[in-house]
């Protein structure tokens, strides 16, 4: 594939989502004017081969539909929602020559865009060495102030909007088998992913097909006091709430851990490792003042599944968990992306 290549596959898969100022993926950028009394979210995320995903581990379409959910997992943080964004694209002459990999990943990115309505503002390409990475920056709006991580204050209470643990476990049984023997061809992968128990495939999927609450964000505008997605890791993620908002939480393990089978002393450390630190299952959490805690109900009744796990308090940037009559610090133990090795 040439650099027109590239440009006629995005304009091709992207049509009818091209912002007017993005020329054809042509431009940088675009001008967007928000709507009357919103304000802007904007995030930037960065996506990459061998270290968010590997050849073969899962279909380039997942990859690239992953590529886009994280973004929104990040509006959905802000209770925004989307507006467009823009791509840059740094590509090696192995992918450019794999041109259906690379079709594919465009594809799946697009097809969660369309779902969405997330509109191409523009991007620019570029070629590096080996691999592939792509940079994402997301505009959204939010009506009124937004949510954020400074927020919280003592004596609020701490909910999750989902289930934790799932992705990081579905990593580890790929890593476990790519290491016992490598996967070579995406046939080999979806026969290893059908051999498995039907709880292992709901763990392997959720790890490639992604997740963001976007359905979700927006309704605790004016309600949550702070909010995060979980992609770094519980530990982490809510440490950076604390650090921000100057307050401490505790937490307790029994409701983080019911829905995960502990059957053996191994199976129940490997259980809590994955929900305490494993990262990536783009669920939100977040803070509400206990007068308002009510006001849940009817997104409960909507159905959000939505998990009360422990409350804030004044002990700045501490936060212990409790389980089984036993107190111990949780440290922040999650994602690195910079001390990886």
């Amino acid at each position: 594939m040439k650099e027109q290549d590239v440009l006629e596959l995005i304009h091709t898969s992207f049509t009818g989502l091209l912002h007017e100022g993005a020329k054809g993926f042509s431009n940088d950028g675009a001008l967007v004017l928000p709507n009357s009394g919103q304000r802007l979210a904007v995030s930037t995320d960065a996506f990459a081969s061998d270290v968010d995903f590997r050849p073969f581990w899962g279909t380039a379409a997942q990859a690239g539909g992953r590529a886009i959910k994280q973004n929104l997992s990040d509006l959905a943080a802000m209770g925004a929602q989307p507006l467009g964004f823009t791509w840059s694209l740094s590509i090696s002459h192995d992918w450019l020559n794999n041109s259906e990999g690379f079709q594919s990943f465009v594809h799946g990115a697009a097809q969660v865009c369309r779902e969405h309505q997330l509109l191409l503002l523009g991007g620019d390409l570029g070629w590096q060495k080996e691999g592939f990475s792509c940079h994402i920056t997301i505009i959204g709006e939010t009506h009124g102030a937004g949510l954020g991580h400074q927020s919280a204050q003592p004596e609020e209470s701490l909910w999750l909007s989902g289930p934790l643990g799932e992705s990081h476990l579905g990593l580890s049984l790929i890593q476990q088998a790519h290491h016992a023997q490598p996967f070579l061809s995406d046939p080999q992968f979806q026969t290893w992913v059908q051999n498995r128990s039907k709880q292992e495939r709901k763990w392997v999927e959720r790890h490639l097909n992604g997740h963001h609450e976007l359905g979700l964000g927006h309704h605790l505008n004016g309600l949550a006091s702070a909010c995060i997605d979980i992609s770094d890791g519980l530990s982490s993620d809510l440490h950076k709430i604390c650090r921000a908002s100057g307050v401490g939480a505790s937490l307790e393990l029994a409701p983080l851990v019911q829905h995960l089978p502990q059957t053996t002393p191994k199976q129940s450390q490997q259980v809590e490792h994955a929900v305490l630190h494993g990262g990536e299952d783009f669920v939100l959490l977040f803070s509400v003042p206990k007068a308002k805690e009510n006001e849940l109900n009817s997104l409960i009744e909507a159905g959000f599944c939505l998990q009360k796990i422990g409350q804030t308090n004044t002990e700045k940037s501490q936060i212990t968990l409790h389980s089984a009559g036993c107190t111990k610090m949780l440290h922040p133990l999650g994602w690195d992306a910079i001390n990886l090795y």
